[in-house]
């Protein structure tokens, strides 16, 4: 006894319909779930700073119009600027040296005094302490 068979074209037609109902069945339950999701939790984040507390040092540059005991007066780019020396400062008496090169042997502490300018880094001079150690 033979069974009846379908025929190509319907086969294929039945095949292509299972596929279809196949996809909208997975579109729906894919839609519902995407409807019914919980709502995610929302998080604030917040991000806060402490201001910045202002500078109490400031630096000056320029040239040196008038020292007395209490205060010092320099003219520089910004203008002049008068700076309160307190009681009882030690100051020191800065001289020029005919030879540096002797005096600044290897290993000599100094501190260097220097300007950025458009044209690069220019030394402005070279303090060393008598007596610091080598």
């Amino acid at each position: 006894m033979r069974r009846p068979t379908l025929s190509p074209g319907v086969r294929s037609a039945l095949t292509y319909a299972v596929i279809l109902a196949i996809v909208f069945a997975g579109s729906l339950a894919a839609a519902f779930v995407f409807t019914h999701e919980p709502k995610r939790d929302t998080i604030s984040v917040g991000v806060s700073s402490i201001p910045a507390q202002p500078r109490t040092e400031r630096i000056a540059a320029g040239s040196i119009v008038e020292a007395r005991e209490d205060r010092l007066v320099i003219r520089g780019e910004s203008g002049r600027i008068e700076i309160a020396l307190p009681a009882g400062l030690p100051k020191d008496d800065l001289q020029r040296l005919a030879g540096p090169a002797e005096l600044f042997a290897t290993g000599t502490r100094v501190n260097v005094g220097g300007e950025q300018t458009q044209f690069g880094l220019v030394v402005t001079g070279i303090v060393a302490v008598d007596g610091a150690p080598r």
